[in-house]
């Protein structure tokens, strides 16, 4: 999944309190990776009406913080993403892409040999349709 289209089309499908936050994770967008089955942390979570971050502090606790404010979790990730560390995103998006956008990730999936993404963009064209 290119991380660059989701955030374009979060842009579109989020209301405006989401904005600073969207237009932050672009400009950083290189530190994004998508979240794998162990789920790693900090994590951003694209819910429908909502983002989420699961971000752990090991010198504050042993357990995770879940933040759900888009300005605090702009503040946080801007101190996160400074020091060059990743975030990841949820693989599960909410989000409604265009059939292009899907078609554009089936073809690249299928010049990178993704065999896992290739999967999930052909079943989301067929439940586009």
């Amino acid at each position: 999944m290119n991380i660059d289209l989701l955030l374009d089309a979060a842009l579109h499908y989020y209301s405006e309190e989401f904005t600073p936050l969207l237009k932050h994770l672009n400009k950083c967008s290189n530190q994004l990776k998508l979240s794998t089955p162990d789920q790693h942390l900090p994590l951003l979570i694209f819910k429908p009406k909502d983002i989420y971050l699961w971000i752990k502090d090991e010198g504050v606790s042993d357990f995770p913080f879940l933040f759900t404010d888009p300005e605090e979790i702009m503040f946080i990730l801007y101190q996160h993403l400074s020091t060059g560390d990743e975030v990841f995103v949820s693989r599960e998006f909410p989000l409604h892409l265009t059939r292009e956008q899907i078609e554009e990730n089936i073809n690249k999936c299928l010049l990178e040999d993704d065999r896992e993404g290739f999967n999930y963009w052909v079943k989301l064209l067929k439940n586009s349709g």
